[in-house]
């Protein structure tokens, strides 16, 4: 089994133009003409995972704001109950149907064992997710990305290194310097 997610339309051509194998695939956002075109051309067949917004989702929803009020009984604070989570609203936060889309692939890829699959333009935020899934269940997970997301993921990890040391640095020398103005003043008693 092969488990393809695409992020980039146009390498997402050139990666069916390149095989000769039929895909199955699960469309998600914006539906590109040409992209229908060509998977129809190569013969590939849609697994349906359904929508958000329908009713029958309706214990999706209920388990998503139970989940999210155990959460809120676990982490009780201020910072918690200032992030968009906490609010359980659906609408707000991107949790719930990230969560949604998650779980349904999750479905997708369990009742299709056989299958090779191409998930096209799912949402950014479940891809690591999904990739984690797919090694701890050993399923060849491929990731298509255009040429400067595969250039700004390299650089990512060290930049965000580089971030945290600057943000540390100055965090701790802000710290320092408070410290020394108040034990000047006489304020500091320890």
């Amino acid at each position: 089994m092969e488990f393809i997610i695409s992020l980039n339309d146009k390498s997402l051509r050139s990666f069916l133009k390149s095989r000769a194998k039929k895909y199955h695939y699960v469309q998600l956002g914006e539906r590109k003409e040409y992209i229908n075109r060509l998977l129809n051309q190569r013969g590939c067949s849609e697994i349906e995972i359904g929508s958000y917004d329908d009713l029958s989702k309706e214990g999706f929803l209920q388990s998503y704001i139970d989940f999210i009020g155990k959460l809120g009984e676990k982490y009780s604070s201020i910072y918690w109950w200032a992030t968009f989570t906490a609010s359980k609203n659906r609408f707000i936060s991107k949790l719930s149907p990230n969560l949604f889309v998650f779980s349904s692939l999750i479905k997708a890829l369990e009742e299709n064992p056989e299958k090779d699959i191409v998930v096209i333009n799912p949402p950014a935020e479940i891809c690591s997710s999904i990739k984690k899934y797919c090694r701890s269940n050993a399923i060849t997970c491929k990731l298509i990305t255009g040429p400067l997301n595969s250039i700004l993921e390299f650089m990512k990890r060290p930049a965000e290194q580089i971030v945290n040391t600057v943000h540390f640095t100055f965090d701790s020398w802000r710290n320092i310097h408070l410290s020394k103005k108040y034990s000047m003043w006489g304020l500091c008693t320890g």
